[in-house]
């Protein structure tokens, strides 16, 4: 895989991430709670 490419990909999944966050409110807790619990297994 080339740089463009992986750069093309990463920042398509970026922009799908971010409006998915935005305009589906499931999706959104759902991420939310993921990112919630991540931090807290991971605080020192």
């Amino acid at each position: 895989m080339t740089l463009k490419n992986y750069l093309i990909l990463c920042g398509a999944g970026s922009i799908v991430t971010i409006l998915s966050i935005l305009f589906v409110p499931g999706i959104a807790d759902a991420f939310e709670t993921i990112l919630l619990i991540f931090l807290m297994t991971n605080a020192n």
